[in-house]
């Protein structure tokens, strides 16, 4: 992935997303609550993905377009993840849900892994876990990040630190589905992009 990419793909991230697109399909948020698939092509032909009154934003499909990733808002839990299965129209499946902020996320190349930024420990850092299934998730980050980006093999998470520096983690996903070995954050180069990382705790 080239600096330009993935410049491109964070300024999109912190300018609250509206749009995921994959291949020819594009979901959309309508207003602030109801998410929306089209497709890219051509205008109309809307079909309702979620309807509900809580604000929602789309972040992108998952490798085999079974999934969209999107983030949704709380009253008590304020930004949460979870991700609407397409192909069964089944129930929202929580990835990251708590008193925390969790903004933005990604699947990994493989649709396995979503990769996610939380505040829970009292700054913005990254965070990968498995998808769907059993596990915990691991910190990726040293000193704050935001805005994870995978590298197309999966083998490498971009983000941008607290200082505004994109930021690079080898990652190695075991076989098993379940366990993640992150290296050690490498510095690319500076960003001119405005904000910086959640730093708030949490709404309680």
């Amino acid at each position: 992935m080239s600096a330009e990419k993935i410049l491109e793909l964070a300024k999109r991230a912190r300018n609250s997303l509206q749009i995921a697109e994959s291949g020819r399909t594009a979901a959309t948020a309508r207003g602030v609550n109801d998410l929306y698939r089209k497709p890219s092509s051509r205008p109309g032909d809307e079909e309702v993905l979620l309807e509900s009154s809580q604000h929602k934003r789309p972040l992108g499909f998952s490798q085999d377009g079974h999934f969209l990733l999107y983030r949704e808002f709380g009253e008590t839990t304020g930004w949460n993840l979870l991700a609407l299965p397409l192909s069964t129209g089944g129930t929202p499946i929580p990835i990251a849900q708590s008193s925390f902020e969790e903004r933005n996320g990604q699947f990994s190349p493989d649709g396995r892994w979503v990769a996610f930024d939380s505040n829970e420990s009292g700054r913005s850092e990254i965070y990968v876990q498995p998808f769907p299934g059993i596990g915990s998730k691991v910190p990726v980050s040293a000193g704050g990040g935001a805005q994870p980006r995978w590298r197309r093999d999966g083998h490498e998470l971009f983000y941008i630190g607290l200082d505004g520096q994109v930021m690079a983690t080898p990652i190695r996903l075991g076989s098993d589905g379940r366990t993640v070995d992150p290296g050690s954050p490498v510095t690319l180069f500076a960003t001119r992009i405005a904000g910086g990382p959640m730093t708030s705790v949490n709404k309680h």
